[in-house]
């Protein structure tokens, strides 16, 4: 798999860097521009006396800057040279010290302090409701009056966690205890 990768690129950098380029320069400056010679001609005249005076009389560049462009060049391509063969014996005497050498073992990871528990949750009790007002008491009305039955509070709502079963999917969540009861 990796020589086809490594081919591939080597294909596509041949293809980019050498024969566009050549297919370009072999297809003509009026295919490039897009222009047919033949239905310009004053313009393929004209691009054409341009070439003839600039092989007539090329143009050089003086003698000094031609030296210290060169001087540059061979200065950055001796730099670079360098520079790759002192980080290629870098690497190579890395390799071998760490041939040489027993790898470190790694500090062993203490084991994390448990946390405290959590302190227990105080059951919720239901408030009771107020007491209702008491009326005076007449003696003759107590013989009359019905006793009166003390009823419960009716239960506040308490959240629990209910555990999803395999068969019902549709009991996720929190529900409160009034609600439809498992």
């Amino acid at each position: 798999m990796a020589i086809s990768l490594l081919f591939g690129v080597l294909v596509s950098t041949l293809l980019t860097l050498v024969v566009i380029p050549l297919g370009c320069i072999s297809a003509g400056a009026h295919a490039l521009a897009g222009v047919d010679p033949d239905s310009c001609l004053d313009c393929y005249v004209e691009s054409e006396k341009v070439k003839q005076q600039a092989a007539s009389a090329p143009h050089k560049a003086p003698l000094m800057l031609r030296m210290w462009a060169k001087t540059i060049e061979i200065i950055m391509m001796a730099f670079y040279i360098i520079r790759a063969m002192w980080m290629m014996a870098m690497m190579g005497l890395q390799a071998l010290w760490a041939k040489f050498t027993k790898p470190k073992a790694p500090a062993p990871i203490p084991p994390a302090a448990p946390s405290p528990p959590p302190p227990p949750a105080a059951p919720i009790k239901p408030t009771p409701p107020p007491a209702p007002p008491v009326a005076p008491v007449n003696e003759t009305s107590v013989a009359s009056a019905a006793p009166e039955t003390d009823l419960p509070p009716p239960p506040s709502p308490v959240a629990r966690t209910i555990r999803p079963t395999t068969g019902n999917r549709g009991t996720r969540g929190i529900r409160l205890d009034d609600q439809n009861n498992d």
